[in-house]
């Protein structure tokens, strides 16, 4: 799995665990220390990492992450407007 990919799901489960767990919970805050290092390893990779959220894709920078197609994720914010 791509660095871009695995950060992508540790953000999902960090969102998940601010919306479920109150501040200074252990699982939210492992949740956030996770999402911190996995955004680093994939910046290492990819230092100008960006990202555009389609109904059913997601696109690295101008590549399709086809593990990531129907992510449920990509409908949320793309129907947020976070493209």
């Amino acid at each position: 799995m791509s660095a871009p990919v695995v950060f992508l799901h540790a953000f999902a489960q960090a969102v998940a665990a601010m919306a479920l767990y109150r501040e200074g919970h252990p699982a939210r805050e492992r949740a956030i220390d996770t999402v911190d290092e996995k955004l680093r390893r994939a910046l290492e990779v990819m230092p100008k990492l960006m990202f555009t959220f389609l109904p059913d894709e997601v696109v690295c920078g101008t590549e399709p992450l086809r593990e990531l197609a129907d992510w449920d994720w990509s409908r949320r914010l793309a129907a947020a407007g976070i493209q």
